[in-house]
């Protein structure tokens, strides 16, 4: 069965401050088994539903993941994987220092859930542009995918205020 799992935190759990605003702003450690057969490249989301505002936040887009990845080390990206602006980029000059790569958790009002989710890729690349968007990158990557899994944790309201 493909998984994804993290030595920071389980499943279901509460997101460790370091990897949220209230901390380093880190990525966790992250590593995956058991990707069915003809997996040419893996992608991996971060997203936040429970936004305020609606929508989707999108906190992380890594794709293009060679076959041989089989985890992403604590604030790291692998070799030969590539990011997508994430939905910081929207804030403007506000967002800017937090919008290219991963965005760390920043719940303003209450608890959020925290989905990563890891793409199995029956292509080597997306070949989707480094400016492209979440609707986007989906688009291209639904039909290729062989199989997810998704690894959820909690946490908040953050302790940094948003800027006013």
């Amino acid at each position: 069965m493909f998984t994804l799992e993290s030595s920071a935190f389980k499943n279901g759990a509460i997101l460790p401050k370091k990897y949220t605003i209230d901390g380093e702003k880190l990525s966790p450690p992250l590593k995956w088994d058991d990707a069915p057969g003809g997996t040419k490249s893996f992608a991996l989301t971060v997203t936040d539903s429970d936004t305020p505002m609606g929508g989707i936040f999108v906190h992380w887009i890594l794709y293009d993941i060679p076959p041989s990845v089989k985890e992403v080390g604590e604030g790291t990206v692998p070799a030969g994987a590539k990011q997508l602006p994430n939905s910081y980029a929207a804030f403007g000059e506000m967002g800017a220092p937090l919008a290219s790569g991963y965005g760390p958790a920043w719940p303003p009002d209450k608890s959020h859930r925290y989905v990563f989710t890891l793409y199995a890729l029956r292509v080597e690349s997306l070949g989707i542009t480094a400016v492209a968007d979440y609707n986007t990158f989906r688009d291209a990557a639904l039909p290729e995918t062989l199989a997810t899994t998704t690894l959820i944790a909690d946490y908040g309201p953050a302790e940094t205020p948003m800027p006013g």
